[in-house]
């Protein structure tokens, strides 16, 4: 993370989106962040393992009907990652703007 609050792992779109909708969140299916954000398998796989590798986002297995879907869910430092981030694009959007 930058001095500024910027995090330019959180940074790239998709990679907010994700974020976006996890820190609301205990956790979502794999299968189901896919879907609401209408990634594929393998856009999604790529930047959910920078978010695993950045310590942002922890992947669990549960057995469900005899299935194991992923359910991804923001660690600590994922959301306050997050938050500062978010905050960051919020005073830069509050920044008073010249006029010419």
């Amino acid at each position: 993370m930058s001095q500024d609050g910027f995090d330019p792992v959180i940074h790239p779109l998709p990679r907010l989106r994700i974020c976006a909708l996890l820190e609301p969140v205990r956790g979502e299916t794999f299968g189901r962040v896919r879907d609401l954000l209408g990634f594929t398998d393998a856009t999604l796989s790529k930047h959910v393992r920078v978010l695993i590798d950045a310590g942002y986002l922890e992947p669990t297995n549960a057995v469900r009907a005899g299935r194991r879907p992923v359910t991804l869910a923001m660690t600590r430092a994922g959301r306050v990652s997050f938050r500062l981030h978010i905050d960051a694009l919020n005073q830069l959007a509050e920044t008073p703007k010249e006029t010419n």
